[in-house]
């Protein structure tokens, strides 16, 4: 059996955690669990990362806590990989198998196009999308 958590903010990407990426791997790691799963809020929901800085420092800004959480991750040994939790109108989904190369150059799809897109694109990819909070 194995244990994950599938849906992850940390401080340096959501503005909703107080938690530094670092002590989330191992809090998570001496919880028992196996991997964790970093998704903080993108630009359109509830970021860290102001919203004035040029596109590709967000995309810097934002992937940050991920890379923290995965260097501490290959330390300790804890899996760690990347999401988003991106946002429309009222609902959040959660986001796997994007790249921080790719998120750098689509700003356009992911700030300007129709989610519908977007998603497309996403299961184009080979990424997946998941209700982040199906019950709200």
């Amino acid at each position: 059996m194995y244990k994950y958590e599938t849906h992850l903010h940390t401080r340096e990407g959501s503005a909703c955690s107080s938690a530094p990426a670092d002590e989330m791997a191992r809090a998570h790691k001496a919880a028992g669990y196996d991997g964790i799963f970093v998704t903080n809020h993108f630009f359109n929901g509830n970021t860290a990362v102001p919203r004035d800085l040029p596109w590709e420092e967000r995309i810097d800004r934002y992937c940050e806590g991920y890379e923290i959480a995965k260097r501490t991750g290959d330390e300790i040994g804890l899996k760690v990989f990347f999401g988003i939790e991106f946002g429309v109108y009222s609902s959040d989904f959660l986001i796997y198998g994007l790249e921080k190369q790719w998120l750098k150059e689509n700003e356009e799809l992911l700030m300007h196009t129709d989610e519908r897109v977007f998603f497309a694109k996403v299961h184009e990819l080979g990424g997946f999308i998941v209700h982040a909070h199906p019950f709200r």
